[in-house]
């Protein structure tokens, strides 16, 4: 007989597997896709198959952009079929992912544990590869010295290991101050996203984990905004002063007003913003997957001191703006309405789940991802945030099946 907390050693093994070799790239594609295009031909009404309400719907939305991806491509822009699967397999592979973690949870939580260790093992190994880091000294990031190992590295790694612990029952409650901790070292080094979505991730726990702080949150957004735009002048005055240096803080250097945080993420994420402008080009029908544009974009939008720039491609570091540029206002509606079903839901757990450290960590970082990042993470990182919510939401759910009403505490 089976035990109802045992767990599958081939199954570990194989999450692990999946997981760590996402980064690992054979050919076009990395292994780990290959294995789960597999999975997904041996368990296709699985995939499609209903597992929640809420897994149905976001399945939904993917496949209505499937199709319109298929249909602008093919149709309207007629573009090579390499680059129409391409853009087939973001989004596909985004589903399949999401579906066999979301499977593997609802066996048994524990391999919630086994698939982040995984994840981290992969940052931490294929991150500075994919960015072709050639110093590899994780003293010298930790020093300020190697912001690029720190950032695609180590933080992302760190990031996913913490959020691991948050699962243990043992830290449930006590991995708040940790995430503050670690985020004012992450800050300090260089990998200032990583710092800031530990430190949004901790507040908001703590928001919601006190009644008084609940009650009053007003106020204490607004004390605790001013504190930490305090901390952030003082982050300012060391950089300024040379006390903190690394590659990544160089950047408050070439801002005209460093103590105007606005101004920094404009430079930093200045790729986040242009196709936000590139998309009301071609509202209708975009670029196409390979966004070839062949345009000039007046940035002054943006900032003032930007002029008209050309562009053969696109950059896109904005995985919503992404769908907007390649498939107009549509795939632009699409995926917003992706991200906000499961934002809706990530907050309705907020309020109810008592494990409001985790949540809150997945929270900040599909908002973050979704707004700052490349498509890649489509299929790559976020489906483990996806499936870790869809499991959350349902086994929340059976939990309380007769209590129908604690579901209706959404602020």
């Amino acid at each position: 007989m089976i035990k109802k907390d045992s767990i599958s050693i081939p199954l570990v093994i194989f999450i692990l597997f999946i997981e760590f070799f996402l980064g690992f790239q054979l050919g076009p594609l990395p292994i780990s896709e290959y294995i789960l295009w597999i999975y997904a031909i041996f368990n296709f009404k699985e995939i499609f198959s209903f597992k929640s309400k809420s897994y149905n719907y976001i399945t939904i939305i993917l496949v209505l952009l499937f199709l319109l991806q298929i249909f602008i491509d093919f149709f309207i822009h007629n573009i090579d079929f390499f680059y129409i699967i391409k853009g087939s397999d973001n989004i596909l592979m985004a589903l399949i992912h999401t579906s066999f973690l979301f499977s593997i949870f609802n066996k048994n939580r524990k391999y919630i544990l086994y698939a982040l260790l995984g994840y981290s093992l992969n940052c931490l190994v294929f991150g500075p590869m994919s960015m072709r880091i050639e110093d590899t000294d994780i003293t010298s990031a930790l020093d300020g010295n190697n912001a690029a190992l720190l950032k695609f590295g180590i933080a992302p790694a760190l990031s996913s290991i913490l959020l691991a612990i948050s699962f243990i029952p043992y830290f449930k409650n006590k991995i708040i101050p940790i995430y503050i901790y670690i985020a004012i070292i992450l800050v300090v080094a260089g990998a200032r996203s990583a710092g800031l979505i530990l430190f949004v991730a901790a507040f908001l726990a703590i928001i919601k984990y006190n009644t008084f702080f609940r009650k009053y949150w007003k106020s204490v957004l607004l004390i605790s905004s001013s504190l930490l735009y305090i901390i952030y002048c003082i982050y300012v005055n060391k950089v300024l002063d040379g006390t903190i240096t690394s590659g990544n803080n160089s950047e408050l250097l070439q801002v005209s007003n460093p103590y105007n945080p606005l101004e920094l993420l404009l430079l930093s994420r200045a790729t986040s913003y242009i196709p936000w402008v590139a998309m009301w080009k071609s509202p209708i029908f975009g670029f196409s997957t390979i966004r070839e544009s062949n345009i000039y974009l007046d940035l002054s939008i943006i900032n003032p001191s930007w002029s008209h720039k050309y562009f053969e491609n696109i950059p896109c570091h904005s995985l919503i703006m992404y769908y907007g540029v390649c498939y107009g206002l549509l795939g632009f509606v699409l995926i917003l309405l992706f991200f906000y079903k499961l934002l809706k839901i990530s907050f309705k757990l907020l309020n109810v789940h008592k494990n409001k450290a985790s949540i809150a960590f997945i929270i900040t970082n599909i908002f973050w991802t979704a707004l700052f990042s490349p498509s890649g993470h489509f299929k790559w990182s976020l489906p483990i945030f996806f499936a870790l919510i869809l499991y959350l939401d349902k086994s929340f759910r059976k939990e309380h099946f007769y209590n129908k009403k604690i579901f209706k505490h959404v602020r």
